[in-house]
């Protein structure tokens, strides 16, 4: 508030002023000796009948009765008039926003329009944020693609989420993911940042390393010196298994599996993309990999298994990923006690002698050349 607009009330002493000083002041209506005129404020007419410096010498002021009087106004009084004749009041700042949390309260006190607390937001939740790397370089979209299948069997490996549940948390759509994780989608790796998956994906990454950084400071400050804390804390790491106990497990599974006999890899009653959606859903099971998966397969290698996994229709009914998958998921179907799906018994009807395991060769064209011509001499 302008401390000057004090002077048209009643009590016209400014702040900036005590008592005795206001007293004896040409502020004090008392001292205005010019009847029917009441004090004006600063810039007004009274001042300037009322008061007269007088010449050579600021210190002082004139009344109307010829009576020096001391200066009271600051140094910046002359300027001030000119300011408020013109504009009133001086105009107030505008209140400062998007301040930190720890100067919100600081501003409140300042001005007291202003909000208490101001909500402070992360960088990747920013619309312009970009995923940078160490050296301040935008990551590649084959960058975020590894980072973003680690992440997916670290996941799966400690059983803390399944891939279906982090493309839910990313807000994506399965074809969109799908797309970005098959690099030859992309002639240009930079065109992949037109998919939605990029920028979901590294938010995703951006904020699960902050929370890894965070449990990892608190865990450095903790201090375990109460008994009821320790025992707390053992009670909840005896709930979460350890990610080796997890992996023992599925690969105990996995002898489990290939124990079971009587299973013959002639004939596939089982198309390619049944298969394939049946080696995705077991991918996500806890503890489970692709290595696990290579290994319950024959011990294929992971080039053959992820060319399959990519494969459209029947493709890769020539690869051995096809056929080892089927015998093991059949053996899984017999140890679980499974009864056969009616897309098994409609394929058992359409294709009696199974699927082909050969792929289909386009056929060679040879190219018809006339007879060498022979000359006789």
């Amino acid at each position: 508030m302008n401390p000057y607009n004090n002077i048209n009330n009643n009590n016209s002493m400014p702040p900036w002023m005590d008592y005795a000083m206001w007293q004896n002041s040409a502020l004090n209506p008392a001292n205005i000796l010019n009847a029917g005129r009441s004090f004006a404020p600063i810039g007004g007419p009274s001042f300037a009948a009322a008061q007269q410096p007088m010449a050579g010498n600021s210190n002082y002021l004139m009344n109307v009765n010829h009576q020096m009087i001391p200066n009271q106004f600051p140094p910046y009084a002359a300027a001030m008039k000119a300011v408020l004749s013109s504009v009133g009041n001086v105009p107030r700042p505008p209140p400062q926003q998007y301040l930190p949390a720890a100067n919100a309260n600081a501003a409140s006190n300042s001005y007291e329009d202003d909000d208490d607390s101001v909500a402070t937001e992360m960088s990747w939740d920013h619309p312009q944020w970009i995923p940078r790397d160490m050296n301040g370089q935008q990551k590649s979209p084959n960058k975020i693609r590894g980072e973003l299948q680690r992440y997916i069997d670290a996941c799966k490996a400690d059983g803390s989420m399944t891939q279906t549940q982090i493309i839910d948390k990313m807000g994506v759509n399965s074809n969109s993911f799908r797309k970005f994780m098959n690099p030859k989608t992309y002639k240009d790796q930079w065109s992949a940042t037109q998919n939605g998956t990029y920028w979901a994906a590294a938010k995703l990454l951006a904020r699960a390393k902050y929370e890894k950084e965070l449990a990892k400071m608190a865990g450095g400050k903790r201090k375990s010196v109460e008994e009821g804390g320790s025992s707390k804390r053992a009670k909840v790491a005896s709930e979460k298994k350890p990610r080796a106990m997890v992996q023992l497990e599925a690969l105990q599974l996995i002898e489990r599996i290939g124990n079971v006999e009587g299973v013959s890899s002639r004939p596939v009653y089982d198309s390619c993309p049944q298969l394939v959606k049946k080696m995705k859903d077991f991918l996500q099971r806890p503890g489970m990999t692709k290595s696990i998966m290579c290994l319950a397969l024959g011990d294929i290698n992971s080039g053959s298994l992820n060319k399959f996994l990519m494969g459209k229709g029947q493709d890769q009914c020539g690869n051995v990923a096809y056929r080892e998958g089927w015998v093991f998921f059949e053996k899984l179907r017999i140890l679980e006690g499974k009864s056969k799906s009616d897309a098994r018994l409609s394929n058992e009807l359409a294709h009696p002698k199974g699927f082909s395991l050969e792929k289909a060769r386009p056929a060679r064209h040879i190219k018809w050349l006339p007879p060498h011509p022979t000359f006789g001499w």
